[in-house]
């Protein structure tokens, strides 16, 4: 069954805290935009041994993602910054509604991923960093490239798909960018946030902080392995001086 959902339209923030958020945003998009402009060109322009680092390749790829965010909320922005009301009304009608969306789930993606892949990379350079001196790592961050972009926009697609214009109760004229109502009790859709939940959000946070964690206990570790040298090497040498002088 079709029902139509309508939104119920209440009075916004106060309009000082409505020209706070505003500015906020507004600062949050300039000084991510031109940072990480900034750290695109800075790195596409410099030496070739400095631009084919795996680092610096990941550290592009995920300010590529970062902009096509950044980029996409100004639509957000500048709406919420003409509507007084709460939820702010989409006056972009239905086809940037789903194009919108997509790119910014898609950005978030890709932007989660690579953060999980330069995680990983350091861990290995820290770990191994013989082994990964060997490895020809430019053609594998190719395949990594394409893998994070390919799994970013598979994922993001039913954007395209499921949202729809949803009317306003007391705006009918108006409309909000949300869930299709033919989706709203659907169990694909909770299978759906379910995997986007985990694959982007527990599984990255998981596999970092578990790195982070044995790397924690591999420096505790040598620190006291190289404590207990320092002592053993102090006790010889004040033996060996015993030994000496009777």
């Amino acid at each position: 069954m079709n029902v139509t959902i309508l939104i119920n339209v209440k009075n916004g923030p106060s309009e000082w805290f409505r020209i706070f958020l505003i500015v906020i945003f507004i600062i949050i998009l300039i000084v991510g935009l031109i940072g990480n402009s900034f750290v695109v060109l800075s790195i596409i322009t410099n030496h070739i041994e400095i631009r084919c680092s795996s680092t610096n390749l990941l550290l592009v790829n995920m300010s590529c993602a970062d902009l096509i965010i950044l980029i996409f909320n100004i639509f957000d922005v500048v709406q919420f910054s003409f509507d007084h009301f709460w939820p702010t009304a989409w006056y972009l009608g239905l086809s940037f509604c789903k194009i919108v969306r997509f790119a910014q789930v898609f950005g978030c993606y890709v932007s989660v991923q690579t953060l999980l892949i330069i995680s990983i990379e350091r861990y290995i350079s820290i770990i191994y960093p013989i082994k990964i001196s060997r490895i020809n790592y430019r053609k594998r961050l190719c395949l990594i490239f394409i893998l994070i972009w390919s799994c970013g926009s598979i994922m993001a697609l039913p954007n395209l798909y499921l949202l729809e214009l949803h009317p306003f109760y007391n705006r009918p004229q108006h409309f909000i960018c949300g869930l299709s109502d033919h989706w709203t009790d659907s169990h694909l859709i909770i299978f759906y946030k379910y995997a986007e939940l985990i694959l982007f959000f527990f599984l990255p946070a998981l596999i970092q902080v578990s790195l982070l964690l044995i790397l924690i206990i591999l420096h505790q570790n040598s620190y006291l392995l190289t404590n207990t040298r320092i002592k053993n090497s102090i006790v010889l040498s004040y033996v060996d001086r015993r030994n000496l002088l009777f």
